[in-house]
């Protein structure tokens, strides 16, 4: 699991009452499943090449997906692991531009809607943004 404190691995699970969301930085292998919710989420969605392009750009772009898991169990080192791995749930792609954060993209998948996942997403962003500054 990623550290939120980590920058080299900005991302972690949320802090909403459930703790069952991971936030993590977007992977090429992620793309099938992000756009089949920008289709659903959005009348003139993003094309797989935009999503590509945010992936390529590591510099200024952070693409993250927030996953579900059913069940975290603890291990000897008290790092919590996945029990069973969900679909992506949500995700979004931001910019960090000089100072600011801009949010580009966000969405949540129909059936994960109104569960805290877009509020997790933006916090572990605006957390992240305060750690740069």
């Amino acid at each position: 699991m990623m550290s939120a404190t980590d920058l080299s691995n900005p991302f972690s699970e949320s802090g909403t009452p459930d703790s069952n969301i991971l936030i993590e930085r977007m992977q090429e292998s992620d793309l099938d499943e992000v756009l089949n919710i920008e289709h659903v989420s959005f009348s003139m969605p993003w094309t797989r090449n935009m999503f590509e392009t945010e992936l390529r750009e590591t510099t200024l772009s952070y693409p993250i997906i927030a996953r579900w898991f059913d069940a975290f169990k603890d291990s000897e080192n008290s790092n919590k692991k996945p029990i069973t791995k969900k679909p992506i749930c949500g995700y979004c792609v931001f910019w960090h531009v000089v100072d600011e954060i801009h949010v580009g993209n966000l969405a949540v998948a129909l059936e994960f809607r109104r569960k805290g996942i877009a509020a997790a997403l933006i916090k572990n962003i605006i957390t992240l943004g305060q750690q740069w500054h």
